[in-house]
Order: C-alpha cells, then structure tokens, then sequence
C-alpha cells in the first residue's frame, strides 16, 4: 500500500525530511498523517521520525521548540507552518 504523497502537508515536509537526509539520517513520515492517508481521513499535521538525536536536529534547523524534549521531540519551525 502506497501514501498518496501530493497532499500539501507532505509536501510543505518533503524539503525538512531532504535536508535530515542530506545531514546523513533518516528520516521517515510517521503517526497518525500516514495513518489517516491511508485511510482518506483528513491530515491534521505530519510527523517525522529521524534517526537523528533532538540536538542534532537542533543544529541543522534554526527555528524549533522542544515539545516533547523528555521523550526526543523537537518541532521543526519551516515557513509559516510547524512540522514535527
């Protein structure tokens, strides 16, 4: 089963999960986004798994919040919107 990726949430994090990749980790589409494309529900927002510790992400983005510092959550500030 494939993830319709043209919806426009994944594509406003296409450019945050490149830019992981490109710092040399992974980086996957994760919780209830993917669920819910599966599904056709509507996309509330997108995660991001990476195997990236939170202040390695910290270093390759200059804009985020420690939302969940505790458990490894780092929200990643990209434009107007916030990814995570």
């Amino acid at each position: 089963m494939k993830i319709d990726l043209s919806h426009p949430d994944f594509q406003a994090a296409i450019p945050i999960m490149k830019k992981i990749e490109a710092a040399g980790y992974e980086a996957y589409f994760v919780g209830g986004s993917v669920r819910d494309a599966l599904l056709g529900l509507p996309i509330h927002d997108v995660d991001i798994a990476s195997s990236a510790y939170p202040e390695e992400i910290k270093q390759i983005f200059p804009r985020t919040v420690d939302t969940g510092i505790q458990h490894g959550t780092v929200m990643v500030l990209h434009h107007a919107s916030a990814m995570r």
